[in-house]
């Protein structure tokens, strides 16, 4: 189990904390943005992917308070030619 919260058992989950990657490459976007947009693509819309995507505007809001992010999940993690 992955991702998850509750504890049953000898089960727990495997918690990534994907936001602090997150927020960490969305300073470098915040920094790098020319057009003071970026964006996210996310897979599946999941509590701990939303996580991320929150962190990575905080992480550009931190450098470019004024940036502007667009987000688009494709809802799958393995069809490289999926579009929202």
């Amino acid at each position: 189990m992955t991702s998850g919260e509750r504890v049953s058992g000898n089960v727990s989950p495997l918690i990534f904390r994907l936001y602090e990657a997150s927020y960490l490459a969305g300073i470098v976007a915040g920094g790098m943005t020319k057009t003071g947009s970026i964006g996210f693509v996310g897979g599946i819309e999941l509590p701990p992917i939303k996580e991320a995507e929150n962190a990575w505007v905080a992480g550009a809001k931190s450098i470019r308070p004024a940036v502007v992010s667009r987000s688009a999940y494709l809802n799958t993690f393995d069809d490289v030619a999926a579009r929202s």
